[in-house]
């Protein structure tokens, strides 16, 4: 994944872990499956901006590992340009390189893989040219645009040998239509006249928009062929890591939903263990689409400590758990919580904060009384309507060092505000709270 060299331009992790999730799903049922050795961060802005240069290609030969598949996140490419692969196997260009907008992309990554397992593109010949009738004609010529691959003809019966189409008879004619709604309309025919019908949906092709899409068999026999190869010994002579597929997300516990932290600018999340995760990836931002300010870290404890928050600000809080094989995840539980929302300087020397929240409450909620000590002492907790009456709620208790939490049920209070107190033989803490 590569930044600039002030580090400005991070990739999204999630975004990696999507690739990951559409290579996998999309070689599956050729028994092929992608782990993930290293998720690293480059800081170079030759490859970020400008990988096709000799300098971007030669810093990408010189940073990757040649016994793992290299896939390179840029920021860019060219205009138009998703991904590409140089080749040729185990050579010093051979890596990935895929344009940032495109990572999650559900044909990009398996389209440059295939290319990575010898794979060419359906139309190929014509990688350079679009068909356009007012300069290749139509019906098209004998040759593609490159000037050495035959046209493949409408009805396959000239495929078979090498330098005819892409040398697959099961990939129908293609001349570099592409589009992004996974669609053609037939315009363009072969040398002997006849409309070509291209496979919209095959993965070496240049639609996008389609709900799915296909290697053909053929296709897969060569895939399979070069994985084989001597040019791929480096990349079989690893074994792959003992994992589990994920099948559940993971369940937040601490802060509680839509509480507030005992602290100004810091907060510890937790949350339970998932069975197979190995990482998890922590996400939080002060808008609930996680587009804004968006801060990623990857842990392998299932709890996170967050400095340097924004006092008063809500935040919002998800986690993402992650191995190495299984990145595919479901619809990850969404916590907020709320930076300092009480920090005053307490009266009681023992306490260091005094929460009381949600606030404003409606009448059948449960509010929830978080208070942190520093030492153990003996005090109270009452309630106070506006007129400084004392109501029934009390709690007299030995509060011990760290956090207590208390629970004050809501149904008998009539909307109005009324005072929360902690009292102790050292003085008061008073929190205003208002019933809707």
């Amino acid at each position: 994944m590569v930044a600039y060299n002030d580090g400005t331009g991070n990739i999204s992790v999630m975004n990696a872990l999507r690739m990951m999730c559409q290579l996998n799903k999309a070689y599956v049922d050729q028994n092929i499956q992608f782990y993930i050795k290293e998720l690293k961060t480059l800081q170079n802005t030759a490859i970020a901006e400008t990988p096709r240069s000799s300098g971007g290609t030669l810093q990408m030969s010189l940073n990757k590992d040649p016994k793992a598949v290299n896939i390179f996140i840029t920021q860019k490419i060219l205009d138009g340009v998703a991904g590409y692969y140089i080749g040729p196997a185990a050579s010093s260009n051979d890596f990935i390189v895929i344009q940032s907008d495109y990572i999650a992309d559900v044909r990009v990554a398996p389209h440059e893989m295939g290319h990575y397992l010898s794979l060419p593109h359906t139309f190929h010949g014509w990688d350079a040219d679009a068909w356009d009738p007012a300069k290749n004609g139509n019906p098209v010529g004998k040759f593609a645009p490159d000037g050495i691959t035959i046209n493949e003809f409408a009805d396959s019966s000239n495929c078979g040998p090498k330098n005819v189409g892409d040398g697959f008879c099961d990939t129908p004619a293609d001349y570099n239509f592409g589009s992004n709604t996974c669609s053609y309309t037939p315009l363009a025919k072969d040398p002997n006249g006849i409309l070509v019908h291209p496979q919209t949906n095959n993965f070496m092709n240049y639609f996008f928009g389609c709900s799915e899409y296909i290697f053909t068999s053929n296709q897969k026999d060569a895939v399979l062929a070069s994985y084989n190869s001597s040019g791929r010994r480096d990349i079989r002579g690893t074994s792959p890591p003992t994992v589990t597929t994920i099948t559940s997300q993971a369940t937040l516990r601490t802060p509680a939903n839509g509480s507030p932290t005992v602290s100004a600018d810091t907060v510890t999340l937790d949350w339970d263990d998932v069975p197979g995760a190995t990482s998890y990836l922590v996400q939080y931002d002060v808008v609930s689409t996680f587009e804004l300010f968006v801060q990623s870290i990857v842990t392998k404890e299932s709890k996170l400590k967050i400095e340097k928050l924004t006092q008063n600000r809500t935040y919002h809080w998800r986690v993402i758990p992650f191995n190495e094989y299984s990145t595919c995840f479901l619809d990850p539980q969404r916590f907020t919580f709320k930076a300092g929302a009480l920090t005053a300087v307490p009266d009681i020397p023992e306490v260091k904060s005094f929460a009381v929240y949600p606030n404003p409450a409606f009448n059948d909620d449960k509010v929830h009384i978080q208070l942190e000590s520093k030492t153990s002492f003996n005090g109270t907790i009452n309630v106070y309507d506006i007129r400084g009456r004392q109501l029934i709620y009390q709690f007299k208790d030995k509060f011990l060092s760290g956090l207590t939490a208390k629970e004050l049920y809501m149904d008998v209070l009539k909307p109005g505000v009324y005072a929360v107190v902690l009292s102790s033989g050292q003085g008061q803490v008073t929190r205003k709270l208002v019933v809707l």
